[in-house]
């Protein structure tokens, strides 16, 4: 009797370890298709948000620059009581100051120029940078520019989500 009950005992046994093995583990196609309708959502609504942020660093960058420029335009009338003659080679440190980003290793997201130097007698300037054309360009704000006297514009003539 003692030799039935221990092969009773081992069927039983192995019937449950092949129960576990055939289907007890994993997850099923319906879990499966709501984690990723759950990705999905989150994907769909942090995604508008990411590219925004980076829109915002990016323009903030090119206004860093723009002021940059400024500064040594200022520099250069203080010193020379006009700013006729205002060029890369007399005024910026930087050869490459009509970039933004300045660093060469990284892609060109904003061209900066000079306007109206040459034509108001050399005492006043208008600075501009523009979007370089691409997928990630600024349809909200566009060019942004600063003139001599601090006035700052943009191309949607929205300057208080532009400029902050």
């Amino acid at each position: 009797m003692k030799s039935q009950e221990i092969q009773y005992m081992r069927n039983v046994v192995v019937r449950a370890d092949r129960r576990v093995r055939l289907g007890a583990g994993g997850f099923t196609l319906v879990e499966m298709m709501i984690v990723v309708a759950i990705i999905g959502i989150l994907a769909a609504i942090a995604y508008p948000s990411y590219t925004e942020q980076v829109r915002r660093s990016k323009r903030s960058e090119a206004q860093t620059g723009i002021l940059e420029v400024s500064q040594y335009l200022q520099r250069y009338y203080m010193a020379q009581n006009t700013f006729t003659g205002a060029d890369a080679d007399t005024v910026f440190k930087d050869p490459h100051w009509d970039r933004i980003p300045r660093d060469l290793g990284r892609a060109q997201t904003y061209s900066v120029s000079l306007e109206n130097i040459a034509s108001s007698n050399g005492l006043s300037y208008k600075i501009r940078a523009t979007p370089v054309a691409g997928e990630d360009s600024d349809p909200r704000c566009g060019s942004l520019t600063l003139d001599d006297k601090g006035y700052k514009d943009n191309s949607t003539h929205n300057v208080s989500e532009c400029w902050k």
